[in-house]
This record gives structure tokens, C-alpha cells and sequence, in this order.
């Protein structure tokens, strides 16, 4: 088995990619907030091949000669002068071809705790989310092009021309619903009876757009 924390080959990325359970999960540039998911995908013997139907909507060229890092453990490199943290979501974050590509080995929960929420959502200044009550309620949020800020006590959701501060106390459960959704999606269920808010990735801000 190869160690999570050793550079690998691409031969061995497409080998682990192959044995990925949950789907892929991919943004664009390095270390980005995640805009697609995909359940199913195909690797070629020269990429990562994602279709919708009978039409490719995107492929990442692998190098099986060119090392890796595997971004998901904690590292720095002092050459471009980056550092980061250990995953606490993913077993695999690879940087290929202008792309993160994102993905487990184990089945995950579809549940999510703070901190791993937290690094799949928290986005600094991209204007990149949607974020809807799933029912009409006296607290009722309906945010197009949003940034979503996570701290350890709360979840901010900013646009031009709404601000919405969460606490985290009313906040019973956080779901990753990317999978039944077919696409990036996180539900917030709370507990003090107010309506679940469903918080999904702008149409136009996604890798690939059909």
C-alpha cells in the first residue's frame, strides 16, 4: 500500500484513483474551495476522463512519469513557498494539471463534524455559492453568489446584498449530500426547529459546465 504522506507516480495516482470509493471531488488552482463532485469518472491511459452522458465534459491529463505530492497530509514546500494542513475529509488531494483532485479509499459518513465542513466550505472572498431554506419560515435565506465564511463559533454567508451570521449552537447536523445530489451540496439541519438550509455551488462557478 502506498504511504499517504510519500510523492507518488502518476501511474500510481491513476492505480489509487481506480480504487477511490465516494467519487471524485475536484476544484480549480491549488488548494481551492471544491466546485464539482463526480460519482463516476473513467481513467485512460493518459487522464482522468468525466463524462455526462455520451459527452466528455472534462478531462485532466496524468503524467505517469511526474511525481505527486499527496496534498491531504500535512507539508510545506519551500520552493513556491506553501505550507499546508492535514485533510480532514479527504485520504487523497492531488494537484494535476491546473487541477486539485480530491477523493477517499474508505467510504465516508454522509454526516460532517465542525472542522471538516469548515475545510470544504470556508471560502474567503470567492463569491461562489447558493445557499436556500429548503421551506418557507419566518428565518427564511435565499443567497445567489455568496462567499461563506467558517470560524469555530459560526457560519457567515455574505453577498451584496445580505449578511446572515449562523451560531454554531444551533446547528444539530451538518450532511454532505453530494453524492444523492450529483453534485457539491451540504445541508444544515438545526436544532431549534427552523427549516434545513441547502448550500450548493453556483452553476457558473463549476469546473465543467453542460
Amino acid at each position: 500500500m502506498t504511504n499517504e504522506g510519500t510523492p507518488v507516480t502518476g501511474v500510481e495516482v491513476k492505480s489509487l484513483l481506480l480504487k477511490a470509493v465516494g467519487g471524485v471531488y475536484i476544484s480549480r488552482g491549488f488548494n481551492e474551495i471544491l466546485t464539482d463532485y463526480y460519482e463516476k469518472y473513467l481513467i485512460t491511459e493518459k487522464e482522468l476522463e468525466i463524462k455526462e452522458g455520451d459527452t466528455i465534459i472534462l478531462t485532466i491529463p496524468i503524467d505517469e512519469t511526474k511525481q505527486y505530492i499527496n496534498y491531504a497530509v500535512g507539508g510545506e514546500d519551500l520552493e513556491i513557498g506553501a505550507e499546508w494542513e492535514d485533510s480532514t475529509y479527504f485520504s487523497y488531494k492531488f494537484y494535476i494539471g491546473g487541477y486539485m483532485v480530491c477523493f477517499n479509499r474508505r467510504e465516508k459518513e454522509t454526516t460532517l463534524t465542525w472542522a471538516q465542513f469548515q475545510e470544504l466550505i470556508d471560502s474567503r472572498d470567492d463569491a461562489i455559492f447558493e445557499v436556500k431554506s429548503k421551506k418557507t419560515c419566518a428565518f427564511y435565506v435565499a443567497v445567489d453568489n455568496c462567499t461563506i465564511d467558517v470560524n469555530n463559533r459560526e457560519i457567515e454567508i455574505n453577498s451584496n446584498q445580505v449578511n446572515v451570521i449562523i451560531d454554531r449552537d444551533i446547528i444539530g447536523t451538518i450532511y454532505n449530500d453530494s453524492s444523492s445530489a450529483t453534485g457539491i451540496c451540504y445541508r444544515l439541519r438545526f436544532n431549534n426547529g427552523m427549516s434545513e438550509i441547502v448550500i450548493s455551488i453556483e452553476t457558473g462557478q463549476r469546473v465543467a459546465i453542460f
